[in-house]
């Protein structure tokens, strides 16, 4: 299971979203906006940077990183970064 949290008032997260589509991943998406970040998360994620992603006990977060690391593991179709 993937789970995205994303903030709603980046322009970054399009870009996630167009790569998602384009390697037909479908995660659970969350708009952080005013919410909290769970307290789960902030176990692994201290700085509290989005976007972050969450696969199965694998979590990352930064755009860049996240969208290397997505073209890296799902290679078809490649996508240039």
């Amino acid at each position: 299971m993937m789970t995205l949290f994303l903030n709603p008032k980046s322009l970054n997260r399009y870009c996630l979203r167009y790569l998602l589509a384009e390697k037909d991943l479908s995660p659970d998406v969350v708009d952080m906006g005013d919410v909290g970040f769970p307290k789960k998360l902030i176990e692994h994620n201290p700085y509290k940077l989005l976007p972050n992603l969450v696969n199965r006990d694998l979590v990352s977060f930064g755009f860049r990183i996240l969208m290397m690391s997505l073209n890296a593991r799902y290679t078809h179709p490649l996508i240039t970064v």
